[in-house]
């Protein structure tokens, strides 16, 4: 019988199914489909020793005729890597510069426009000191006048790659007109991450927080972080949108060691919330498999 902890200490990205059923990356789909396998299609009986991919269809018994059929690891990261990459070329493009909006300023303190904007982000949370380490920042004229100007920097932090314009008077943003599918606000290859939604939750959720621009991880975004996978992820999103936190979770799941769902209290989203309430619905988050058996 070949036990859960020998097969999680081989083969990292190996989890738990029902009874004595053990789940991971199959190796001889790389040979039989010329693609890796990156969701976890080969079961295992630890009982039997029985294994069946679902995906290529190969199968067979014992985890040593397993290994040496294949001629390579279960948990072949290179190639989740050249998959990624393959992801990346097809589906985004590599972020790049971008200029700031015209008339963009960040002083907060010395004239008419910067108080206004400054209140504002007092408002939502946001003190003076977090817009100066973040490099927010506001337009005096244009179209973007009364918009609060939330970038995306590269990760040397010396020059924008995305930006997004929030509307002081109302609800409304203007995006950066260039492509987007591999924006992300905030990752630079951290270990451990809160994924949300938007930038103010971000903010809100501190230096771990990594956001989305959007509801829904896109593909280039998934490229970008399997590149340099995290090994624990938290997705925390909005209340109202758990079957979207489920669903971003699943496509991580077979990328990281540790990835759980944070549902945010009653009436409040995570841009809403003190930073003693995240930390704290952050340690009680619930893993994928409860919160989907909760929703079904």
């Amino acid at each position: 019988m070949t036990s859960y902890e020998a097969v999680k200490a081989k083969y990292p990205e190996a989890i738990r199914g029902t009874g004595q059923e053990l789940r991971f990356n199959c190796p001889h789909c790389v040979k039989r489909l010329g693609s890796p396998n990156v969701t976890l299609k080969l079961y295992l009986n630890a009982a039997t020793e029985r294994w069946t991919c679902f995906r290529c269809s190969a199968k067979g018994v014992g985890l040593k005729r397993l290994d040496i059929e294949s001629g390579v690891p279960i948990y072949d990261r290179e190639a989740i890597r050249t998959m990624a990459s393959t992801m990346h070329a097809e589906e985004a493009l590599v972020s790049d510069y971008v200029a700031a909006p015209d008339s963009f300023a960040n002083e907060f303190t010395l004239s008419r426009e910067g108080m206004r904007a400054g209140r504002y982000l007092l408002n939502r949370g946001v003190t003076l000191e977090q817009a100066e380490g973040w490099g927010l920042g506001y337009c005096t004229e244009g179209k973007l006048k009364d918009f609060i100007i939330l970038p995306v920097w590269h990760v040397s932090g010396d020059y924008m790659v995305y930006w997004v314009a929030r509307s002081m008077k109302g609800k409304s943003y203007i995006n950066a007109q260039v492509p987007s599918n591999d924006i992300l606000w905030n990752w630079t290859g951290q270990e451990h991450i809160i994924l949300v939604e938007g930038i103010f939750d971000g903010i809100a959720a501190g230096r771990n927080a990594v956001a989305m621009l959007g509801k829904l991880l896109k593909k280039g975004q998934l490229a970008k972080l399997v590149m340099c996978p995290p090994k624990s992820v938290c997705v925390m999103v909005d209340r109202d949108a758990r079957a979207d936190a489920i669903s971003i979770a699943s496509r991580l799941q077979p990328f990281v060691e540790h990835i759980t769902i944070a549902t945010p209290p009653e009436g409040k989203d995570p841009g809403d919330m003190l930073p003693t309430e995240i930390l704290r619905c952050v340690a009680t988050a619930k893993t994928l498999e409860r919160v989907t058996r909760e929703v079904s």
